[in-house]
């Protein structure tokens, strides 16, 4: 027996081969797979575990063959050998460190042979000093210029010259063509350096993920990734609410192009209290207002603008809708908060700054130093010199284009004018460029926000709130706030972060940060974000959906609500956001476990599982230290019915940390599972089955480390009827509506809300003319939540397609004009060819249409059209092109879109799209229509589907076509007063009829009596034709005729 160094080995020479042992003392030990190169896959060029390659190796299946002992053959099934080959050159490095002392014996055995063509190449092996980062030792080299076509074993053996600490070994191949096939190292000597205590991970708003990192410590790294207090501030608010008014609402725009009169905005009834007064009646905690949206006027006096409310005539130029809303709030006790539109289209289309002429957006100023805020009479000329800046606030400096000096000087009015500013909204939208790029400097726009009101959040396109990804309130089934990004967080560009997973183990990659980036999920309360009278609005079944997949989901709801001209929320908006809430309200009032007992089978001394019910969201309990997986027990005085569980993090002070969990209930005896889910954050909520029990338990059955809980609820669900089921129309144009058993169906289909005095469902609805259908449950003094379903236009009965420029051969054409949402048209995937592409529908018959409709696919963004031409015929030969433009906001808001124009007679109509949202070559639709027009969209408005033009709803004898002509209403016998007046003029008489401008279709007739026992037709020798304004013409007929008396009547007819 020999000693070497510290370790005993057994040494045996056998001509030039060497024997080594014992095993269990090597630093890499062929017999374990280590130095036998064990792995999965064979890969042309990459790494195996355990080694490190400079470019990567060549890991082939097999092994060398030799067996030699001591550790005798590699023949694991899933061996492998490594080639060390690159042009280049190449070095393979073991992982393993080792410690030696000065003279120890270092021992190292491998097996090789050489390979490849081309110039001769050295391998050279040695032990690498991984602190000084050079060679500390040469134990060998070989030569492929001596070809060894068949594996040997080769030793080399080595006193270490001095002590060292970090020494791995290393194979570097020269620069050449030819390569080297090693297996089986195995080396011995000195001892394995223990590797070095973890770092303490400490708690922080910001964590590095080294991509040295162990897969454990990036977890607990994850763990102990915290919100900054103002996102703590920010994720309790939960349910807060948008407000979108201004020009787009009066020009019933979803958004201006710059080019609009500061006078568009002319509210009648406005009042700001009332905006504020239903969103704290519904629960609402932050009021987000519109201050400029992307045409860019604003709501506030601007010195920096002459598109503002100072220069509209509205409240003679004093009014501000900013200062009004932001001290409704404050007299509330609500938040509030700002969205500027970084997009500015006035600056583009309209406005005449200082020597340029034109507006600052995207106009290539330079940049210059600029104190923020600017002297508005010096903004152009010398944008150093200030203005006094508002008591209690400084200025400061940026190097700034005209825009970006723009922007930050009304950042800056907002910020110190106003009083607290709870959130700053930003967007990316571009509906336009300049006549260049406009760069916006955010960063710069961040640095004033923090300075000016630190505890406001940057919300969509910024550090502190994410936009979830849709607009359509819901948020992922696991939304996770600690998020992964690229770059520190204070030179990251923040973008939209649309991906299924954002912060799920997988995602936990080295050289990110991770971040605090909470979800916030916006949704317009409409099918779009400003008003107008023939937008849908969602029910309060819909709502409370909503609610449950933002708020339920660890995000916060951004509800918008949108006045209409008066200046106020509309009833129609109210009275489904009044239902959906009271019912939240309701359900989330009376938490079931407070009087019950918490107990855990993990828990620290200081945070104990009662605080889970004592309603701190600051008190926590926390598992034991390596308990990840502890279980709780939810026990109650007696058994209690419910179907909602609520769980809470201490997110404050222990970030995200649960995975994975199930929900238990004790049910005869035994532990039965309700329902298991995914991340908790600041709020998770259950939707499970009804069950009644008086014990529950909660399974934590994944933590990235020990798991936390600050609150834990169970509710019972208010009451409330099942809402009627509204299905798709039918091939013949009608509308099945169910409901529960026993229960009284009442609908409309003119656009009232249902109630219990409105007609009866008996059966079928016809609806060949589109429209909303709208229905309500009832039972005894029971009314369910309101059901509302939008068919646009005509029923296709008889349409067909007859050119479509491509299809898919599974999703033609004809799936675009079958009433069917679910079946789409699209153009074919794989010839993709470029746009345009069309569909031209013949609807067999000419009839009136004042406008079409395009529904997109419901899923995915395939094909989704962005810009559009609409073309109408009535004999397939000459076309009349009357729409084209954006469906704005599509893509983030993938809804039915309807475009009005005038009415016009067509029996052919096609569809071209120009473009795609994402730019890719298809096209696709899952319905396209048009909307009655004339006299059927008069029928249609007033639910008077099937009507026909002699019938006379509302008893007062005139006919129907007769009230669509004066502009009378059908159904409630409001008439227009005296419409019709005769005078005697020179010549003759002269008859002055006063008629609805927009009815189209439709001639008078005249006829003349003396008597009134006999009428005879009367031709007029002229006409003329005044505008009243509000959609009434005047027109002047005159008769050539004599006599003292006479009498008059006008017929109307098609």
């Amino acid at each position: 027996m020999k000693e070497f160094g510290r370790k005993a080995l057994l040494y045996v020479g056998v001509g030039s081969a060497w024997v080594l042992g014992p095993v269990d003392a090597a630093i890499i030990d062929a017999s374990n797979g280590n130095g036998g190169f064990v792995s999965e896959t064979s890969s042309f060029n990459g790494s195996l575990e355990g080694w490190t390659a400079e470019r990567g190796v060549w890991v082939d299946s097999g092994n060398s063959g030799l067996s030699t002992d001591p550790f005798g053959a590699d023949n694991t099934s899933n061996s492998r050998f490594v080639q060390i080959h690159n042009n280049s050159g190449e070095t393979l490095t073991s992982s393993r460190t080792f410690t030696v002392a000065q003279s120890d014996t270092i021992e190292l055995s491998f097996d090789y042979k050489t390979g490849g063509s081309g110039d001769d190449t050295t391998l050279t092996v040695s032990l690498w000093d991984t602190q000084a980062n050079t060679t500390y030792a040469t134990l060998g080299s070989i030569s492929t210029s001596s070809s060894q076509a068949s594996f040997i074993q080769v030793n080399y053996s080595l006193s270490a010259p001095s002590a060292n600490t970090n020494l791995q070994l290393r194979f570097s191949l020269s620069a050449g063509g030819k390569d080297v096939h090693i297996d089986r190292v195995h080396l011995v000597g000195g001892e394995i350096t223990p590797p070095p205590p973890p770092a303490v991970i400490d708690y922080d708003t910001v964590q590095y993920l080294d991509p040295s990192d162990s897969e454990a410590v990036r977890i607990e790294k994850a763990a102990k990734l915290l919100p900054s207090p103002r996102q703590v501030d920010w994720q309790r608010l939960e349910t807060t609410y948008f407000i979108h008014f201004g020009p787009n609402t009066f020009n019933e725009v979803e958004w201006g192009d710059g080019r609009e009169s500061v006078d568009d905005f002319n509210p009648t009834a406005y009042d700001a209290s009332q905006w504020v007064n239903v969103i704290k009646n519904a629960g609402g905690t932050m009021l987000m207002l519109v201050v400029k949206h992307h045409e860019g006027f604003c709501l506030f006096p601007s010195r920096y603008t002459d598109h503002d409310l100072e220069s509209s005539a509205w409240q003679s130029g004093t009014g501000n809708v900013v200062r009004d809303v932001a001290d409704a709030c404050a007299a509330a006790g609500i938040k509030f908060g700002v969205y500027l539109s970084p997009a500015d289209l006035y600056q583009i289309e309209s406005a005449t700054n200082y020597t340029t002429g034109s507006g600052y957006y995207g106009h290539g100023s330079a940049t210059r130093l600029s104190t923020i805020p600017t002297n508005p009479a010096t903004f152009g000329s010398d944008p150093t010199q200030g203005r006094t800046p508002p008591a209690g606030f400084e200025s400061y400096e940026y190097q700034a284009d005209d825009y970006n000096r723009y922007f930050l000087n009304q950042l800056y009015e907002l910020l110190t004018e106003y009083g607290d500013i709870a959130e700053v909204w930003f967007d990316g939208a571009t509906p336009k460029n300049g006549p260049q790029p406009q760069a916006y400097n955010r960063h710069d726009w961040y640095d004033l926000i923090r300075k000016l009101q630190p505890g406001a959040n940057i919300a969509v396109k910024g550090p502190d709130v994410r936009w979830v990804g849709n607009e359509h309130g819901h948020s992922r089934e696991t939304e996770w706030s600690p998020i992964p990004i690229p770059q520190h967080p204070d030179v990251y560009t923040w973008g939209d972060a649309t991906a299924t997973d954002l912060g799920s183990r997988a995602r936990l990659t080295g050289g990110n940060y991770l971040t605090w980036w909470p979800a916030e999920a916006d949704v317009p309360i409409l099918s779009g974000w400003f008003h107008t009278p023939s937008r849908g609005v969602k029910s309060a079944n819909t709502l409370i959906d909503i609610y449950y997949k933002s708020v339920g989901r660890n995000s916060n709801l951004l509800l918008n609500l949108s006045p209409d001209k008066r200046g106020l929320i509309p009833e129609n908006q109210i009275t489904p956001l009044m239902e959906a809430m009271t019912i939240v309200q309701q359900t989330f009032s009376n938490n079931l476990a407070l009087d019950g007992t918490v107990t855990a089978d993990s828990e620290l001394a200081e945070s104990p599982a009662s605080r889970m019910i004592d309603g701190d969201l600051d008190s926590y309990w926390e598992s034991e230290a390596g308990n990840s997986t502890p279980t709780v027990t939810l026990t109650m005085p007696e058994v209690r019915t419910f179907d909602r569980v609520v769980l809470q993090e201490a997110i404050a002070q222990r970030g995200m940390r649960v995975e994975t969990f199930a929900i238990d209930a004790w049910i005869n005896g035994a532990w039965v599972q309700q329902a298991t889910s995914t991340c908790v954050g600041h709020k998770r909520i259950l939707q499970i089955p009804e069950v009644t029990t008086d014990r529950v338990r909660i399974r934590i059955t994944q933590s990235r480390t020990e798991p936390t809980l600050a609150n834990v609820g169970l509710y019972q669900s208010a009451e409330l009827l099942d809402s009627p089921q509204i299905a798709e129309r039918d091939a013949a144009g009608r509308v099945v509506i169910t409901a529960a058993a026993g229960d009284t169906i009442h609908y409309t289909i003119d656009g009232t809300t249902p109630t219990m005095a409105s007609p009866t469902y008996s059966g079928a609805v016809d609806l060949p003319l589109g429209g909303t259908v709208r229905a309500i449950a009832v039972n005894g003094n029971s009314v369910s939540f309101e059901t509302i379903k939008t068919f646009s236009g005509y029923s296709p009965t008889g349409w067909t397609v007859i050119s479509v420029s491509s299809e898919e051969g599974a999703e033609p054409g004809s799936y675009a004009i079958d009433d069917d949402p679910s079946t789409n048209w699209h153009t074919d995937y794989a010839a993709a060819a470029a746009h345009p592409h069309h569909l031209t529908v013949d609807m067999g018959s000419v009839r009136w249409i004042g406008g079409f409709s395009y529904l997109p696919r419901g899923t995915g963004a395939n094909g989704i059209a962005k810009n559009y031409v609409f073309e109408v015929s009535t004999d397939n030969s000459e076309w009349t092109t009357v729409a084209t433009g954006e469906f704005l906001n599509i893509k983030n808001n993938p809804v039915l879109q309807q475009v009005p124009f005038d009415a016009i007679e067509a029996r052919y109509f096609r569809f071209t799209a120009s473009d795609e949202v994402n730019n890719a070559n298809w096209t696709s639709a899952a319905e396209i229509n048009v909307l009655p027009g004339g006299f059927d969209g008069f029928r249609q408005q007033h639910g008077l589907q099937t009507s026909a033009p002699t019938s006379d709803s509302d008893n007062d004898g005139q006919d129907l076509l007769a009230e669509y002509y004066f502009g009378n209403s059908p159904v409630t016998k409001e008439q227009m007063p005296v419409p019709i007046v005769a005078a005697p003029v020179a010549g003759g008489v002269a008859l002055e009829v006063v008629r609805d401008s927009s009815a189209v279709g439709v001639t008078p007739r005249f006829e003349m009596t003396e008597t009134l026992d006999g009428w005879e037709p009367v031709t007029p020798s002229s006409v003329s034709s005044t505008e009243l304004g509000g959609g009434k013409t005047r027109d002047v007929y005159s008769f050539p005729v004599s006599g003292l008396r006479r009498f008059f009547r006008v017929l109307v007819q098609p």
